[in-house]
């Protein structure tokens, strides 16, 4: 079992890079892990465990915070945190919301589809508002959007924790389909489900 309160599985977890926020010290990172993670898990069900967070890395090259695989390590999930993260403990912490979402059931290789991506920054922005106080926002008109067509999926579908009965019929939300949402008894416009089902690097602001 974890020892932390979640089943997000942590192995070898490392924090790596040389340039962080000042006064952002690891078991400051690791409380923030732990915390944002039991909240993501009440919220939308338990992480699945076959996969593992391997640890956090503040990188300097890339542009836009992401879940890196390495090859060396299947199964494994590493962080990255770029840009305003680098400097800002509060944009550090707005990125780790998102990806930590992201964790509970790992997509790979461009396969996350709109619900996922709504579902992270849907919850990045109520991690924001809650704990950052507003303090920063998205910025990324694809990720707004698609965080407003995950709040209509949750205005629409008319039943108790939505993604939780969701993930209890597929806990990958990269694989739901149709049938996933008849399997939990949600039904929605036909458009919206589209538009949910839709993989995320073809989705157009809307």
């Amino acid at each position: 079992m974890p020892y932390w309160g979640s089943d997000m599985r942590m192995e070898n977890f490392q924090i790596h890079g040389n340039v962080r926020p000042e006064g952002y010290s690891d078991e400051m990172i690791l409380n923030d892990v732990r915390r944002i993670s039991v909240d993501i898990e009440k919220r939308f069900g338990p992480a699945v465990n076959e996969w593992a967070l391997g640890g956090i890395a503040f990188d300097t090259v890339e542009e836009q915070p992401f879940l890196f695989y390495p090859y060396s390590r299947p199964r494994t999930v590493i962080i990255k945190l770029v840009g305003p993260a680098l400097t800002s403990i509060d944009f550090a912490r707005f990125q780790l919301a998102h990806e930590l979402a992201h964790c509970i059931n790992p997509s790979e290789r461009n396969l996350a589809n709109v619900f996922e991506e709504g579902m992270a920054a849907w919850y990045q922005q109520c991690y924001s508002t809650k704990i950052l106080k507003g303090r920063v926002q998205l910025g990324d008109e694809r990720y707004k959007s698609a965080r407003q067509v995950f709040n209509k999926f949750i205005k629409n579908s008319k039943v108790c924790d939505p993604v939780v009965r969701l993930r209890g019929v597929e806990p990958y939300l990269y694989k739901i389909t149709h049938e996933s949402f008849v399997t939990a008894d949600i039904v929605l416009p036909s458009e919206l489900e589209k538009t949910l089902l839709m993989k995320f690097k073809d989705f157009k602001v809307q």
